[in-house]
């Protein structure tokens, strides 16, 4: 049982850096949905485009 009041940035795991690393990640790109930069919503759509980047077709 954790006891009230307990700061868990300091309860033990048993996990190691990496996994923690890839954990806190993972929670990040999830909390921001759609808005996170690589999401697919925010691709570009298929088609053609000139040398300044406006879609021709």
């Amino acid at each position: 049982m954790i006891p009230k009041n307990f700061d868990l940035r300091h309860y033990d795991t048993g996990l190691s850096e990496e996994e923690k690393r890839r954990i806190r990640r993972r929670t990040a790109i999830v909390s921001l949905g759609n808005k996170w930069l690589l999401h697919k919503d925010n691709a570009p759509a298929k088609g053609v485009y000139d040398r300044n980047g406006r879609r021709v077709g």
